[in-house]
């Protein structure tokens, strides 16, 4: 009896552990990704986007992003991949504190400035506008 006792806690302790853990994508396919998390490398596991309903957003993690994996009954096998933690690596792109701004690859740059009231779109090579009624761009 004893040792089901101490299985039980292993167990539980283990669980509460893993309910949440740091780790580094190492992998993405749609919709999915595979994280490195201490010795472990997930198989793949959903990623969580910012809107998933008749609005939608895409935006993949990338490889070495750092995420937070949310396993909700403790086993990581059934776990959710939570993007995006700043790391020494890949810190936030902007220390001001109310501009919107996004970093590409490329080395583009788009950021909306709300105090302005502008967006500004730098590093890019083409930008097209489509609109289906009348459009004034100034």
């Amino acid at each position: 009896m004893a040792m089901n006792a101490i299985t039980l806690l292993a167990d539980l302790r283990r669980r509460i552990d893993n309910l949440l853990r740091l780790g580094t994508v190492e992998a993405v396919r749609a919709g999915e990704c595979r994280v490195k998390t201490g010795e472990l490398l997930t198989d793949w596991r959903p990623y969580l986007t910012q809107r998933a309903g008749t609005a939608r957003s895409s935006w993949r993690p990338t490889r070495g992003e750092q995420v937070l994996l949310l396993s909700l009954s403790g086993d990581v096998t059934n776990a959710y991949v939570l993007p995006a933690l700043y790391c020494d690596a890949l810190p936030e792109p902007d220390d001001h504190p109310t501009r919107h701004r996004t970093v590409y690859p490329d080395g583009a740059v788009i950021d909306y400035d709300p105090e302005l009231s502008a967006i500004i779109a730098k590093g890019i090579k083409t930008a097209f506008v489509s609109a289906s009624l009348a459009s004034n761009l100034y």
